[in-house]
């Protein structure tokens, strides 16, 4: 995953690296489930290096977004209980996006996204008191905001943020894990990224038409075995570009899951059909628009369900090739319980 996304942020590591940093945090685990209190032994720390561009302006999207700062980042946490979560590593990317100025002083928001590795995760043998995370390799996720002081060459920062672990549903158990943390920084600029204001619009066009289709293998929360289950989802969706920065879509969903006949099952249906397995959905969306890359929010309501909530979500991102071409890669949660990471390649018209 973390590969798939660094390559959408191609057109600004064209530029040249200005900035390196460091930065500290220290905060606690968030129990956002009764059981998660148990694991939290105290205060945990995380560490950051990183290295990040201040664009410059060169592709349009970098102009109308205020100048973002983009870049790369490793990540350590002692999460103070070795025995059973042990330490998370990271490595990211990172956009972070000036919202107002004051002089010296900024107000940023700061997004970063990867992949993180627990190795102490569950094990029914040898760590089966580990009921949050499942696998060894997980998506990590970090909002924040901050406040950042600079000079000529080094910019001090503080801010507040959430740090989130999930491996999107593949492996049981999978409650995940939040982190909120203040953290204190230090950026050295050792060259200065001149602004441009010349860079011309991307030819978007007003409307457009997206055939897209997923196949993935998932865990579910029915229970925890050896056994992954198939997801196959088809989603036909039409959007509109009010400006170079917004997308808006509608559009259906076609959705066959394996997890779908363990529940039917369960509720004493009779010869279960892979049609019964089939739900069918309809979605409103929003993208925010970064030239070819799109960062999307779906709602998904199915109008045919037979078990759990009719009501699920996407987030994730696409990729727009060429003309028609086009790649994803989202996860789809009901209710911010993680069903299944979805890859999909399709067409738009």
């Amino acid at each position: 995953m973390f590969l798939a996304v660094s390559f959408c942020f191609t057109d600004g590591y064209s530029q040249k690296i200005n900035l390196v940093g460091l930065k500290f945090s220290q905060g606690f685990i968030t129990p956002h489930h009764q059981e998660i209190r148990v694991l939290s032994k105290g205060y945990v720390q995380e560490f950051n290096f990183q290295i990040g561009i201040e664009t410059d302006g060169q592709k349009y999207w970098q102009k109308v977004r205020n100048y973002p700062e983009i870049g790369f980042g490793l990540y350590y946490a002692n999460l103070q209980n070795p025995q059973i979560l042990g330490n998370s590593f990271a490595s990211y990317i990172y956009y972070d996006k000036n919202l107002f100025a004051f002089g010296k002083f900024k107000f940023n928001s700061y997004v970063a996204i990867g992949a993180a590795f627990l190795k102490n995760h569950f094990n029914a043998r040898t760590n089966y008191l580990n009921f949050v995370n499942g696998s060894l390799v997980n998506i990590f996720a970090n909002v924040n905001f901050e406040l950042s002081f600079s000079t000529e060459k080094i910019i001090f920062y503080s801010d507040l943020g959430l740090t989130h672990y999930s491996n999107g549903g593949s492996r049981m158990p999978n409650l995940g894990l939040n982190i909120l943390a203040p953290s204190f920084g230090i950026k050295y600029r050792f060259r200065e990224n001149k602004k441009t204001s010349n860079s011309k619009p991307q030819n978007i066009k007003k409307y457009d038409f997206c055939v897209l289709q997923s196949y993935t293998k998932h865990d579910d929360d029915f229970s925890v075995s050896d056994k992954l289950q198939t997801a196959i989802v088809t989603s036909f969706d039409a959007g509109y570009y009010k400006s170079a920065k917004t997308r808006f879509g509608v559009g259906i969903d076609v959705m066959y899951d394996d997890v779908a006949k363990k529940y039917l099952i369960a509720d004493g249906v009779q010869n279960v059909s892979n049609f019964d397995c089939m739900s069918f959905g309809l979605h409103i969306g929003y993208s925010a628009v970064f030239s070819n890359v799109h960062f999307t929010f779906q709602s998904i309501f199915f109008v045919r369900k037979k078990f759990t909530s009719p009501f699920y979500q996407r987030y994730g991102f696409r990729y727009y090739a060429g003309k028609h071409f086009v790649a994803g890669l989202t996860l789809v949660t009901n209710f911010f319980n993680a069903q299944f990471i979805e890859p999909s390649v399709g067409l738009r018209f």
